[in-house]
């Protein structure tokens, strides 16, 4: 197996044939990221019993009992800003031990559709995307860790579909050029995605939210993704973090959690 430099190595030499001149170097630094958190979520049966109170759906008696972010980062020291143990630079190993000479875990591969705007911070270079931003709260990315807390996540890829498209507006996104499946856009942004997946060689791949499972369906039918297309067109469906119909922390553990695990035994 290869070890978390060897896989940041070769997806860092990937060309992207993007050009952005406030961003020195357009690479898959600044579109994707890995689910490696300076402090990640305890195990499901830790916060079930730490939460009991409020995941049964009663009111809670103590505010300090609620499942929030604020809770949630007292009590685990939760942290999802970056944790680098790939580039080689940060000599220290994460909370598991694991550093950039660490086996890389290929168990999943996460797809999102495109990078969201943010008016404070839109140069994503360094793989911060997906993850907390300077020091700042994002109750996103809770909501995602809750999600996906029954999987073995920790360290594994997570990158967009569409390249260098920052949007907030995904039925934007699916009229643009990007997303029509007969456009140099596409098309690019489809080698761009083969040769991550060809390089991380997951064992499953999650795509979340609707039109980014739709938009990878489009892809499949390229025929470029070789030895990983059976892979690519077992995805699973995934509930997308920013999902406006889903806005209490609650759901995500008790229903979106369990409904993510039972789509996965599926396939």
């Amino acid at each position: 197996m290869s070890t978390n430099k060897q896989i940041h190595d070769e997806l860092m030499n990937v060309e992207t044939k993007f050009n952005d001149k406030k961003i020195k170097g357009v690479n898959l630094s600044t579109f994707a990221s890995f689910l490696s958190d300076q402090k990640f979520l305890p195990s499901s049966s830790v916060i079930e019993k730490d939460f009991e109170e409020a995941l049964s759906g009663k009111a809670v008696s103590d505010e300090n009992k609620a499942l929030n972010s604020a809770n949630v980062e007292r009590m685990y020291g939760f942290n999802a800003e970056f944790k680098d143990i790939y580039s080689g630079e940060d000599k220290t190993p994460n909370e598991f031990g694991n550093d950039s000479n660490s086996e890389f875990n290929n168990k999943f591969m996460f797809l999102a559709l495109n990078q969201a705007f943010r008016p404070d911070k839109n140069d994503m270079t360094g793989w911060i995307n997906f993850h907390n931003r300077d020091g700042k709260h994002d109750s996103a990315m809770l909501k995602f860790r809750l999600e996906i807390n029954d999987l073995d996540y920790y360290g594994c890829y997570i990158t967009d579909i569409f390249k260098n498209v920052v949007d907030s507006n995904s039925g934007k996104v699916m009229k643009s050029p990007v997303a029509d499946e007969n456009s140099e856009e596409f098309k690019n942004c489809a080698n761009i995605l083969a040769q991550e997946i060809s390089i991380v060689k997951p064992e499953k791949i999650i795509v979340l939210g609707g039109d980014a499972f739709d938009s990878l369906k489009k892809m499949a039918k390229l025929d470029i993704f070789g030895d990983n297309t059976e892979v690519v067109k077992n995805a699973t469906l995934a509930t997308h973090y920013s999902d406006p119909n889903t806005p209490k922390y609650i759901t995500w553990f008790n229903k979106k959690r369990p409904a993510l695990m039972d789509r996965i035994a599926e396939k």
